[in-house]
């Protein structure tokens, strides 16, 4: 290996497992398939239709006084309203994303290619009552586990997000 001994990644930290690897080398199928980074460059971004993030925006802010948190995911990093410092630590480090705290989601000037809302304890109720239901025929809309619903543009897909680095490294599904 390239430290010259045999990496034991269940021995590792994550922190120490990033630095040992060459996260340059590495390429990253994120957000669901909405952001593909290959040699540390953006391959592909798939954004969300402006007017669809603005009036989900509006529905979903409606469920603040029901401790729900929103996150809008961009290329740079995630957006979020919230002020609840449990809710920052645990995207800051337990999910290890790129923290911007703003005012207002809307107001950024980065591209938005997921919306996702988070109540801890359960989103299920709300999610399957009434967000799927009000916009499965607009963007794609699933449960994310039993705390999250994530709202993304029907194009994403893991699936074609793979596809997208076969063709780019000139390699087919056999060999991937």
């Amino acid at each position: 290996d390239k430290l010259g001994k045999e990496l034991k990644i269940e021995d590792m930290a994550f922190d120490s497992l990033i630095l040992a690897l060459n996260s340059d080398k590495i390429d990253f199928i994120a957000e669901n398939g909405a952001h593909i980074i290959m040699n540390g460059e953006n391959l592909s971004v798939v954004e969300m239709d402006r007017a669809y993030v603005e009036q989900i925006m509006e529905d979903l802010r409606k469920l603040y006084s029901k401790d729900c948190h929103v996150v809008a995911s961009t290329p740079k990093g995630c957006f979020l309203e919230s002020k609840d410092q449990s809710f920052i630590d645990m995207m800051r480090y337990s999910y290890r994303n790129e923290v911007h705290l703003t005012e207002d989601i809307l107001a950024e000037n980065e591209p938005i290619i997921k919306l996702a809302i988070f109540k801890k304890g359960g989103i299920r109720e709300i999610g399957e009552s009434i967000l799927i239901p009000k916009w499965k025929d607009k963007v794609k809309t699933c449960m994310a586990g039993e705390e999250w619903v994530d709202f993304m543009d029907f194009k994403v897909d893991k699936g074609s997000a793979l596809e997208k680095l076969q063709k780019a490294y000139q390699v087919t599904k056999a060999e991937t």
